[in-house]
């Protein structure tokens, strides 16, 4: 407890605290990963990624609830990398 009680503390300071403030879009590519079954992230909430970004946010849905990372690891993980290969090839 010593070590995880701190982390979910500030987790929630944050959360309590925060507030949306309007800046620039995002001027780089955006992928935005999800859960077809996610309770607490549904596709229109996702959809408001778009308002945040220059381009329109590249959207990935896998099958799955909120942890749906866990079951398509190398699904998720493949082209991640070739993401990441590619903008780093440019810069």
């Amino acid at each position: 407890m010593e070590l995880i009680l701190p982390g979910i503390r500030a987790d929630f300071a944050l959360s309590e605290r925060y507030a949306y403030r309007a800046e620039s879009p995002l001027e780089l590519p955006v992928h935005v990963l999800l859960g077809d079954g996610d309770e607490h992230v549904d596709l229109d909430r996702a959809a408001g990624w778009a308002l945040e970004c220059a381009t329109p946010p590249q959207r990935h849905v896998f099958a799955g609830g909120h942890f749906f990372l866990t079951d398509h690891q190398s699904e998720i993980l493949d082209p991640m990398r070739r993401i990441v290969a590619s903008h780093t090839a440019v810069a």
